[in-house]
């Protein structure tokens, strides 16, 4: 084996450009396999990061249409929802309205309001950077107290620590001068990211305050429902919610249901599919180097023919003479692979972060190596060599060394 490997490694340097090539079909093979699965793994943990912050016990309950509503998200709604599906452990009416939110002469701008439900907050597994959250009675009561984002605070409150402090909120009233309430600051929210974009642009208050200063009915734009965290069937639990807003409503297709776990889970389930056709399209390259190695080693085999017919007329073997030349292409096969392998994570390292930051925008993004997928396209590049080699092989080691030594 050692000699056969000597006699390959003189065999490439005698014939640098034919070996040159031979390695770059393989070379090119495993590098593209090996960048589309780090691109592939490096998707999925940029996603799974930008989920990273989203409760997968919330589901979102929205009307099929906003204009033609044929449902009405209500108490008696929630508790039809909580009553008939056991996956179901709270459900939270929510409601919006946007208000030019300042203090003073300062100003954040007009800003998207939200009503929301006792245990809203916890749910959604928020949290406070500074501050106290809201008390039950303050949703009772339908207080004038406001949790704000993080971002707003930094605007209305230079000098900091928000808590305790008031704002305004100037409500549009149509052709009538805007409504304007005084809301005290009870907690400042943690910048996190959420289904409805930058937490710090939030301004959170009791869902009873636009009922009764407000004038809104006692019913919310949308439903959100929390599940229990031991469910890990989103798309059945989605299944029973349509099911029973459809009996509720007397009608079908009243609702649509949104959840970051089905999201995310759809959102893998595409990346897989297209990261396994685009493997398979880098694949073929592979195939097409290891018939660039079979052709080259038929070339070699017919370049040696009285090489062989010597080494067969002084008593070696067909083994012998098949090792010699597997072992060949197994060498070529594999150097192109480690090349191959080298080249594709250079590459990886290089271009995919700016090639995710350019399509992401603000999105953060990760680099992820998909350490198994190399390996697997470096034992496949090793494979195909040999593989491709055995029929070359096989022609060298039936060669009659008299008609060898005749040519």
């Amino acid at each position: 084996m050692f000699e056969d490997i000597l006699s390959a490694l003189q065999n490439f340097r005698q014939n640098k450009m034919r070996t040159l090539l031979s390695l770059l079909g393989i070379m090119i093979g495993v590098s593209s396999v090996v960048i589309t699965m780090n691109l592939s793994s490096s998707l999925e943990a940029s996603i799974a990061q930008e989920f990273k912050d989203l409760s997968n016990s919330i589901l979102s309950v929205r009307p099929q249409s906003w204009r033609n509503r044929n449902i009405i998200f209500n108490n008696r709604y929630a508790e039809a929802l909580q009553k008939q599906i056991p996956e179901i452990k709270n459900t939270f009416l929510f409601d919006a309205f946007n208000a030019t939110v300042q203090r003073g002469r300062l100003s954040a701008g007009s800003k998207e309001c939200f009503g929301i439900d006792y245990g809203y907050i916890e749910a959604n597994k928020w949290r406070l950077e500074y501050g106290e959250p809201l008390m039950l009675s303050d949703f009772i009561s339908g207080a004038r107290k406001v949790i704000i984002g993080e971002d707003i605070a930094k605007g209305l409150f230079p000098e900091g620590n928000a808590v305790g402090k008031t704002l305004s909120l100037s409500v549009p009233n149509g052709n009538a001068a805007p409504l304007l309430f005084t809301c005290t600051v009870k907690g400042v929210l943690k910048n996190q990211k959420t289904a409805m974009g930058q937490i710090s642009r939030y301004v959170l208050l009791p869902r009873a305050f636009l009922v009764r200063q407000l004038g809104h009915k006692n019913e919310g734009a949308c439903i959100e429902v929390e599940v229990y965290d031991t469910v890990t069937d989103f798309k059945a639990v989605e299944a029973a919610i349509i099911e029973v807003s459809d009996a509720f409503a007397n009608t079908s297709n009243a609702v649509r249901v949104w959840s970051p776990a089905s999201m995310q889970q759809q959102i893998q389930g595409s990346l897989a599919m297209i990261s396994a056709v685009l493997s398979g399209i880098a694949g073929l390259s592979l195939l097409i180097g290891g018939i660039g190695i079979m052709n080259i080693m038929l070339v070699t085999v017919a370049e040696r023919r009285q090489e062989i017919g010597i080494r067969k007329a002084i008593g070696a073997t067909t083994g012998a003479i098949l090792s010699q030349f597997l072992t060949e292409s197994a060498a070529l096969s594999i150097a192109g692979g480690g090349i191959g392998l080298a080249v594709g994570f250079l590459i990886s390292l290089a271009a995919i972060l700016p090639v995710l930051r350019l399509f992401s925008g603000d999105g953060d993004v990760i680099l992820s190596f998909n350490m198994q997928g190399a390996l697997l396209a470096f034992v496949i590049s090793a494979a195909a060599g040999i593989f491709f080699g055995l029929y070359p092989a096989w022609q060298a080691g039936k060669l009659d060394p008299v008609k060898a030594l005749e040519e």
